[in-house]
């Protein structure tokens, strides 16, 4: 069995025939049914409910499917590295952020990368934390910059609060439209808050109702989604009201007017997701260009501290 075999299969299985699947594989029909008949007798098993021309996959089929579609994206992996090689590229790290942290401190970090290795390459997945630690563990990303908790036991860490310009005691801020909460006290209750239209991040939403039935409060959720930069668009246009830190403080001056948005500090609510990482799989053997990238970020940390 090769790869291009398991490649014929995802095909067949993704086009649901093989008639369909040859026309997209540009091959005749005749050459793709006999690859497909010797797998099957290969693993001495039936991968497809053949029913008029349509086919669907049988338990040991969808089984294969899983292995194939893991196998083909490591092989495919496989041959850009060494195609990137060729073209000089010295490494590539895939990355994964949430938007604050893409915004705010990776530039800062990638210059400095780029300075003693200009030709290495980054592919940046952004995604909510809980998205990305699963594809820390099914290896479609390198590392990972999340918020909020995580199983220490599994990854390794290293604390970047200090690049986010955050602590542990950090604030949280609600975000709005000026005519949505009006200039005045630089602070707002939580009880005051909770009144107005809440556009939550997906890791807040537990932590918030939470926090509001513990106190007899009935919140009024208009939105939960996975990126801070659209919680924020939101406010601008006068949809409700974001709970945010001062990281994405930060980042919003980079996007809006100073006129568009006010922030003000929340009393009486710390969050308990608090708290950004870099992270990465424990015991990982790490390639030349993650090791370069971690290095940078402790180099950071440490001229925060001196």
């Amino acid at each position: 069995m090769d790869i291009r075999v398991l490649k014929y299969f995802v095909a067949i299985a993704d086009s649901k025939g093989v008639t369909a699947a040859a026309k997209k594989l540009n091959i005749s029909q005749p050459p793709l049914s006999k690859e497909l008949n010797q797998l099957e007798d290969e693993l001495g098993c039936t991968l497809f409910v053949r029913k008029r021309g349509n086919f669907s996959l049988t338990e040991e089929g969808e089984r294969l499917y899983r292995y194939a579609e893991e196998l083909i994206k490591l092989h495919d992996a496989m041959e850009l590295d060494f195609e990137d090689m060729k073209r000089g590229f010295s490494g590539k790290l895939l990355l994964g952020t949430g938007t604050a942290a893409a915004v705010q401190m990776l530039p800062e970090v990638l210059n400095s990368l780029i300075k003693s290795n200009p030709k290495f390459r980054i592919e940046l997945f952004e995604h909510n934390s809980d998205i990305l630690l699963e594809m820390l563990d099914n290896n479609s990303i390198d590392i990972a910059l999340i918020r909020g908790p995580f199983n220490e036991d599994q990854y390794e860490h290293i604390s970047i609060d200090l690049l986010m310009n955050e602590t542990s005691a950090s604030p949280y801020y609600a975000a709005a439209h000026k005519d949505i909460l009006k200039n005045g006290d630089e602070k707002i209750s939580f009880d005051e808050l909770i009144k107005y239209p809440l556009i939550l991040n997906n890791r807040q939403i537990s932590d918030i109702l939470s926090h509001c039935y513990s106190r007899g409060l009935e919140p009024n959720v208009l939105s939960t989604n996975a990126n801070l930069l659209t919680s924020l668009v939101w406010c601008s246009k006068k949809l409700g009201v974001a709970i945010v830190t001062s990281s994405v403080i930060n980042m919003a001056e980079g996007f809006f007017d100073d006129s568009e948005l006010v922030f003000k500090e929340i009393e009486e609510y710390k969050a308990a997701d608090t708290g950004t990482s870099l992270v990465w799989i424990k015991d990982k053997r790490l390639n030349p260009i993650e090791k370069q990238f971690i290095k940078e970020i402790r180099n950071m940390l440490k001229a925060r501290n001196d």
